[in-house]
């Protein structure tokens, strides 16, 4: 490897934390390098995909994932290693808490290339996931596309467990063609055991299609 100099180092890294919006305190960032190690053991092109996407370079990566290193202040290092969210974090990191909660996931194949193609897609339609003429009172967009994406890779029950297996149907299926793949699957479903798991799809759904409409307001 080329030698890289400390100003370069600090830029790429600087680069990497703003483009997963961290918290000042970098609060689970190790959990963030674990889940690029963790699908890279599973799928190594979706984890290029993913590190593309974070603009994670990989000698930061190999230096993060491969080495450890002490750090004496206790505070410091408790937060590096924190595997919880603090309060008010799924408002104001939303993205970041997807990272941060992802050791819970249930990743294979075909939920990491879901997983990646989720991550690119996010960054192409963020800002209108934080438009706020399409916000709903009490969350924007872009919270409820992540919070929905987190607890969808979360929940252990048959229905999502085969979605996640079936979704996407090939490598390199574009955002349309998933959110096109999600509906049929919805409409095909008619009973759930549980009403809210159907709408974790459903929410995916609008990501992926990128159709939100403005939410209504009963007053």
């Amino acid at each position: 490897m080329p030698h890289i100099g400390k100003d370069e180092i600090s830029e790429d890294l600087d680069d990497f934390v703003d483009r997963i919006f961290a918290p000042e305190s970098l609060g689970g960032f190790k959990q963030v390098i674990k889940l690029i190690a963790r699908v890279r053991n599973i799928s190594f092109h979706s984890a290029q995909s993913i590190m593309k996407a974070l603009n994670l370079a990989m000698y930061i990566f190999d230096a993060l994932h491969k080495y450890s290193f002490d750090i004496e202040d206790r505070y410091i290092s408790n937060e590096y290693h924190r595997t919880k969210y603090q309060k008010g974090w799924c408002s104001e990191y939303p993205f970041y808490v997807v990272l941060l909660k992802s050791y819970e996931y249930n990743l294979t194949i075909k939920s990491c290339e879901l997983f990646a193609t989720f991550i690119n897609h996010y960054y192409s339609v963020l800002d209108t996931l934080r438009d706020k003429d399409l916000a709903r009172e009490s969350s924007t967009r872009e919270e409820d596309a992540c919070s929905n994406f987190r607890l969808f890779m979360r929940t252990n029950v048959a229905e999502l467990n085969f979605v996640r297996e079936t979704i996407p149907n090939t490598t390199g299926d574009s955002p349309a063609a998933i959110a096109h793949q999600l509906d049929q699957y919805l409409t095909s479903k008619e009973t759930w055991p549980y009403l809210p798991h159907k709408n974790y799809l459903r929410i995916l759904c609008h990501f992926f299609s990128n159709d939100w409409k403005p939410a209504k307001h009963i007053t």
